[in-house]
């Protein structure tokens, strides 16, 4: 492919221009308009010779001005003005193509450590926006304290935030409280001691509530709901004492022992803490740590195979959150029985609508379908 280098001297008129052979590096000066023309606008072609090709366009503007003069401020008529500056130029493509078409890959997985070919096409995660409330304390004129305990031990268990988050529940009897000083009103916040390095707590909450609970012994039957939250934020815990300050006092009555809750997630620039602690005669801390919940997207599942479901006649519940986009097909919510033999019981999503789907032996089936779909791609709540 040769290239020439095309001079478009005005552009004004539409060209009907012979070539000969070029060589690369000619120029081709091609006359668009002289000074004899009235036109203000025209087109000007390229040459459509397929052996041709250009690597340069080159315009060359010159004004011819009345009498060869420049029009002023005060004779606004006397030559060239400052409108006659203006040649607006649009090099354009008949074809209107700017770029070849080329292709990607729609999906790409790196590093690419999955070997059985599974994969998802759409997100398996959710990204859920949160309010965290943050406290300023800009000067304390007048407060009252109370220590609880004689901080005699070491608990690296309370707060671990290396692993996958945790949550502890701290019951505080009021005879600790009132024996640590605390009088009955508003409780503003709390500190512990760190006796470790520096750490973080990613969305560490503290919640409170009066219980009659004596212990944490059972806490199976204790009621841990209904704690008012009164601390939310990312917190950045150092070496020594830090404090809490709540964004909203919560009142103690004075008479009540109280349940504490403490919870955190996964953060960043976490190590373990070691709190000063104390060591008590009976059960007063539940705690949990490196918490976590099973993946199932997009195609894994939980199978207990020594468990063979709920028998009996009795009545029973299903229920379960699930989100799904599945027009077709059956997607197995819970299931349990003998499959291989059809005597089995499936609760799934079956062509976007709920289905119970049941088999007594290899020749009965029993179908129910529900008549409203479930596959909007939101979590939604199921009950049978």
């Amino acid at each position: 492919m040769k290239k020439v280098n095309l001079i478009l001297l005005s552009i004004l008129l539409v060209l009907t221009v012979k070539f000969k052979a070029q060589s690369i590096g000619d120029t081709i000066v091609v006359p668009v308009l002289d000074y004899a023309n009235s036109s203000r606008s025209v087109v000007a072609n390229f040459p459509t010779n397929a052996s041709l090709s250009f690597e340069k366009v080159i315009m060359r503007y010159a004004m011819r001005c009345k009498n060869g003069l420049v029009s002023t401020g005060a004779q606004r008529n006397l030559g060239c003005g400052e409108w006659d500056y203006s040649c607006n130029t649009y090099v354009t493509d008949s074809t209107k193509a700017d770029s070849s078409a080329s292709s990607i890959s729609r999906y790409s997985i790196f590093p690419d450590t999955n070997s059985s070919g599974v994969y998802s096409t759409l997100p398996t995660w959710n990204g859920i926006p949160t309010v965290q409330k943050n406290v300023t304390l800009q000067s304390i004129v007048n407060e009252d304290t109370a220590a609880i305990g004689s901080g005699n031990s070491i608990d690296s268990l309370t707060f671990n935030p290396i692993g996958n988050g945790g949550k502890n529940y701290i019951l505080l009897t009021s005879a600790e409280l009132l024996s640590g000083g605390l009088v009955a009103g508003d409780i503003d916040g709390l500190s512990f001691n760190n006796l470790a390095s520096n750490s973080n707590l990613s969305q560490f909450r503290v919640k409170l509530k009066h219980t009659a609970l004596t212990n944490l012994v059972n806490p199976d039957s204790a009621d841990f709901r209904n704690l008012l939250e009164v601390y939310y934020h990312n917190y950045a815990v150092n070496n020594g004492d830090n404090r809490v300050q709540f964004y909203s006092p919560f009142n103690w009555n004075g008479t009540s022992n109280l349940l504490v809750e403490l919870s955190y997630i996964l953060g960043f620039g976490a190590s373990t803490l070691q709190l000063q602690s104390d060591t008590t005669s009976q059960t007063q801390q539940i705690t949990t740590s490196n918490d976590y919940a099973l993946d199932l997207a997009p195609n894994n599942y939980v199978a207990a195979n020594s468990y063979l479901g709920i028998s009996g006649s009795n009545s029973r519940t299903i229920e379960a959150w699930i989100k799904t986009t599945a027009t077709s097909g059956h997607n197995v919510i819970l299931g349990w029985g003998n499959s291989s033999t059809h005597n089995d019981i499936q609760f799934r999503v079956e062509n976007g609508k709920l289905n119970l789907w049941f088999a007594d032996n290899s020749s009965s089936l029993h179908l129910n379908n529900a008549t409203s779909t479930v596959n909007s791609g939101e979590w939604t709540h199921v009950v049978l």
